[in-house]
């Protein structure tokens, strides 16, 4: 969920992926860019504490040969906060970087 609101952010309007399967395969590139700039985190598989990922590791799950990242993406969040914050770095970044504001 978090992908998709970041992504409608970032992306202008007349720029973005209409298709749902074809945002599913740019939603692991979001998440990528989302954990660059927040603490991406992975729910517990029993009881316990979520785990914080880094950037690597988030790479290395979701770009494996081989495998689908959809299938992973349910498994990580972001905590709303850090989403804000991080949805306005990445739009700064990109100011920066030559994209439009």
């Amino acid at each position: 969920m978090a992908g998709r609101v970041a992504y409608h952010h970032l992306v202008d309007r007349e720029n973005r992926i209409s298709v749902d399967p074809d945002l599913g395969r740019v939603l692991p590139l979001v998440a990528a860019a989302l954990s660059a700039v927040a603490p991406i985190h992975r729910r517990p598989e029993s009881e316990g504490a979520s785990s914080t990922l880094t950037t690597i590791e988030v790479e290395a799950l979701l770009f494996r040969p081989g495998f689908d990242a959809r299938l992973l993406l349910d498994d990580l969040f972001i905590r709303r906060r850090d989403l804000h914050q991080a949805i306005e770095a990445l739009r700064i970044a990109r100011q920066y970087f030559g994209g439009k504001p």
